[in-house]
């Protein structure tokens, strides 16, 4: 089937972008400092030796590894050095990766209900049962987990910002989901991927932080801190796994491109990457509070708005709209420049109400209030 967003000819015209566009998952690539990027990307490429001509380490550049176990030890508390860290092109390809490497046809793996659509079609890819296991006020709900015998393999879960709730796995739970691993003899795939933004509170540590057993599998990425194009991501690998996911790496395609990783080692280590986090964090949570300002001026009590003070976006349930009725008021919201989307592929089962994901980052405040008003036009 021809992708609809694709056009039938060379000379067919692209759909028009949308004016006010809360897609999640979309940084806000103009604020970028791209001049710094762009001197650093030629700095390493007038200096490129005849080996950056060749081919690359599998598991990645290596000061970028050391970089990044510098980072990661300090900002989220992971525990690692550089030889457990392998580059990846995106944090898609490191689930790939591990679907290739830990699952056989029939193992199960444990996914979060609701649950992020990335992550199960390459487990179904790779011929494995989800084990949906529902997520409540606190996240995974680990008294569902599967017992031993039950053939589970791995458990992917988003314990610093659930995707989507946004809700915040506590302590009790993190120290539960870590013992049913080691008794079940299961992985644990903890996917971190924007836990560098959090607006209130103390910064959270990674699930990692707290693996004695060496069981978790830690999954970091740049696309939604600085820009997807980028594509590069990290895996934090337990030792016992290094070995086999640099074999995988190497057979799905080789390595990583250099330069992008020699810029991006240059970028963190100068300290450029954590000022610009800060700058983004501020950002993003005022467009956040803007964002809930401008929901509840035009929706009151009609609206329920789920998510914690950390992540990119928000969950809002709607009281009064029936879930058959959402796709028609998407349509009118696109008519009026208004691009938002339905919460309902993150679950396996029909809703009882309708609700939608709402991405802020790459949107201005006056966009948000702005779109919100267009939004409230449609509804």
């Amino acid at each position: 089937m021809r992708d609809p967003l694709v056009p039938s000819s060379p000379s067919a015209a692209l759909p028009r972008a949308p004016r006010y566009d809360f897609r999640y998952g979309s940084p806000s690539v103009d604020e970028f400092p791209r001049e710094i990027w762009r001197r650093l990307l030629a700095t390493r490429a007038r200096r490129a030796g005849h080996e950056a001509f060749g081919y690359g380490p599998p598991a990645g550049y290596g000061p970028l590894r050391e970089a990044l176990s510098e980072y990661l030890g300090r900002a989220r508390g992971v525990s690692c050095d550089a030889e457990r860290i392998v580059i990846v092109n995106g944090s898609q390809q490191a689930l790939d990766l591990v679907s290739r490497v830990l699952l056989d046809p029939g193992d199960g793996a444990v996914v979060e209900e609701p649950h992020y659509s990335g992550v199960t079609i390459p487990f179904e890819a790779a011929g494995a049962r989800l084990i949906r296991v529902s997520v409540d006020a606190s996240g995974l709900d680990t008294s569902r987990l599967p017992p031993p015998g039950a053939g589970a393999r791995l458990a992917y879960v988003t314990p610093c910002h659930q995707f989507p709730s946004g809700v915040i796995m506590p302590l009790e739970r993190r120290l539960a989901l870590l013992r049913w691993a080691s008794r079940v003899g299961a992985w644990v795939l903890e996917d971190d991927y924007v836990s560098e933004f959090r607006y209130e509170g103390h910064p959270l540590e990674a699930l990692q932080s707290l693996d004695r057993a060496g069981r978790v599998i830690y999954i970091g990425t740049f696309s939604k801190t600085l820009f997807p194009a980028l594509r590069l991501a990290y895996l934090v690998l337990p030792p016992a796994l290094v070995r086999p996911f640099i074999a995988a790496k190497w057979a799905a395609d080789r390595f990583s491109p250099p330069l992008a990783q020699e810029a991006l080692a240059d970028f963190i280590t100068s300290g450029q990457f954590e000022r610009y986090l800060r700058r983004a964090g501020s950002r993003n949570a005022s467009r956040r509070r803007a964002l809930i300002a401008a929901l509840r001026r035009h929706f009151g009590s009609r609206i329920e708005i789920a998510g914690e003070n950390t992540g990119v976006h928000l969950v809002v349930w709607f009281n009064d709209v029936k879930p058959r009725e959402l796709d028609a008021v998407i349509a009118r919201a696109a008519k009026a420049g208004v691009s938002v989307y339905s919460i309902a592929p993150a679950y396996a089962r029909p809703l009882a109400r309708a609700g939608l994901l709402f991405g802020y980052a790459a949107l201005t405040e006056a966009e948000i209030r702005a779109g919100i008003q267009r939004l409230a036009d449609a509804f």
